[in-house]
Order: structure tokens, then C-alpha cells, then sequence
């Protein structure tokens, strides 16, 4: 045979032994790969198996033990309020997104048996979490207002560049700028308030106040006050008497008498000695 035949015959035999070894180079690597991943997952199984057992031991050998037994109710309450929630959508504000594992286990901490009981706690949990929020707004408020010669913003949605990540928008939508008479226990430093557009339920729910002086909440009477109304009615008689004394607040509820003008303040203020009248033999 040729020289140069036997030269081309041995090249390929080279070459093609070359591309059989890097072949089984490959495979070598997917198997210690493979091998590498099977450990893995045959060491998570078996801790997995490990804590399983462990769980089922203590349940088995702690049943009387009080510490463990209320433990083991107080997960099943979490566990039942948020099925509540999941079956109870209205139930829910955005800003639940960001409730902890504590948040839910401090909402759950009581007996949920009845109706009523799982609406306390919702409220629980609403509360914590918009409280929370509203801390946050406050130092959006506080930076808008630094950079916008102290006024206050007229929507809602210019306070969006400075929350720090930005917030949800559904979040935000759900507030709003109001006179601050409409929450009249809440003094924030200024005319304006920011609050909640309205309450999930009305009997249990807290209201936020944010201004420039900080926030602040208020309990379920802010939505259900009964003297809200009355004292929206009086408002302009207030006024008139603290324009005409220097800026100063009525001592006693008669000096509002001569500013009292129309048939509707004056049923107000019938109705507001009632409740003052109410209170003080209480």
C-alpha cells in the first residue's frame, strides 16, 4: 500500500478516536454532574424524611403538652383566616401583599368561631398593615412637601416619585386628600389630610391621618361618628365665632349661640348639648 495511503488511513483512525474520546469526556462529565445532583437531591429527601419524622414525633409525644397544643391551634387559625380571605376577596387590601408571618400570626391570635370573630381579625390585619403604610406615606408627604414649598399636594398621585421603591398604584388609589374636618379627632398640622377613601368594614376599622405635622389613626367612630354630621353643620358658626374672638375656640358651648344663622345649625346644636349632656352624666 502507498505511503501516503497508509498517512490518509491514520488520519482518519486519529481523528475518529479523537471525536470518541471527547465523546466519553462528555459523558464522563454528565455523569459526575448527574451523580453530583443525585447525591444532592438523596441528601434533601433524606432531610426532609428527618424533620417529618421529627414533626411526627413531637405531635405524638407532646399531645399534652400546652405549649405545643396551642402552637399547633394557633398555625391552624392562620391557616383558616387567610382560607377566609382566599374565599372572602373583599375582605382584602392591597397593602396585605406585604404582611409578614408575624402580621398574620398577631391577627389570628384569638378564637375564630364565629362571623364576627373573623372580621376582628381581618381588621387586625388590615390595620397593621395600612398603619404601616401610612408611615410611609407620611415620609412621602414630608419630602413632597420640602420640594414644593410646603404645599400641600392637590392629588394623590403626585406623591408617586417619592415613595422609595415606588408603591403599588393600587395601593395609593385608595387614599385621598380630604379637609381635616372630616376626621376631627385627628390634628395633623394643616387644613388637609390624606385618608382612606372608605373602610373595608366600617364597625372595625381604623382611619389614617397623614398631614405635615406626621399621622396618626382613629378608631371605627370615624366612619360611624354621630356627631360628624353635627359638627359639619356647626362649622360655619365656628368659624364665625373664631374670626370674631382672635382665632379662639367657644369655652362653653352657649357662646355660639349669636353665630348660630339658619333652622339646621340650630337643630345641630340642640343635638350636640345632647351628646355633651349624654357624656358628662356618663
Amino acid at each position: 500500500m502507498p505511503l501516503n495511503e497508509q498517512i490518509g488511513q491514520l488520519s482518519q483512525a486519529l481523528t475518529a478516536a479523537t471525536n470518541q474520546l471527547e465523546a466519553l469526556r462528555d459523558d464522563s462529565e454528565r455523569l459526575n454532574r448527574n451523580t453530583s445532583d443525585l447525591l444532592k437531591l438523596r441528601g434533601e429527601v433524606g432531610r426532609l424524611r428527618n424533620e417529618s419524622q421529627e414533626l411526627a414525633q413531637l405531635k405524638a409525644g407532646s399531645t399534652n403538652d400546652p405549649t405545643v397544643l396551642e402552637a399547633i391551634r394557633w398555625k391552624d387559625r392562620v391557616n383558616s383566616l387567610k382560607q377566609h380571605l382566599a374565599q372572602n376577596p373583599v375582605a382584602g387590601i392591597p397593602e396585605l401583599q406585604f404582611a409578614s408571618n408575624q402580621d398574620w400570626l398577631d391577627a389570628a391570635r384569638r378564637e375564630l368561631k364565629t362571623d364576627e370573630d373573623y372580621r376582628r381579625a381581618m381588621s387586625d390585619l388590615r390595620n397593621t398593615v395600612q398603619n404601616r403604610f401610612a408611615n410611609d406615606m407620611k415620609e412621602a408627604l414630608k419630602k413632597y412637601l420640602d420640594a414644593n414649598n410646603k404645599k400641600f399636594p392637590t392629588d394623590i398621585s403626585q406623591l408617586q416619585p417619592y415613595f422609595k421603591p415606588p408603591v403599588d398604584e393600587a395601593i395609593l388609589q385608595r387614599y385621598a386628600i380630604l379637609p381635616k374636618d372630616q376626621i376631627p379627632n385627628l390634628r395633623m398640622g394643616g387644613d388637609l389630610i390624606i385618608s382612606q377613601k372608605s373602610p373595608v368594614d366600617a364597625d372595625f376599622d381604623q382611619r389614617v391621618g397623614i398631614g405635615p405635622s406626621g399621622w396618626g389613626s382613629s378608631g371605627p367612630q370615624s366612619w360611624n361618628d354621630p356627631i360628624e354630621s353635627t359638627l359639619k353643620i356647626l362649622n360655619p358658626a365656628l368659624k364665625a365665632y373664631a374670626a370674631a374672638n382672635s382665632g379662639a375656640e367657644p369655652s362653653k358651648p352657649s357662646d355660639l349661640l349669636p353665630f348660630i344663622t339658619t333652622p339646621e345649625q340650630k337643630t345641630a346644636y340642640e343635638k350636640a348639648l345632647k351628646f355633651l349632656e349624654a357624656n358628662k352624666r356618663d
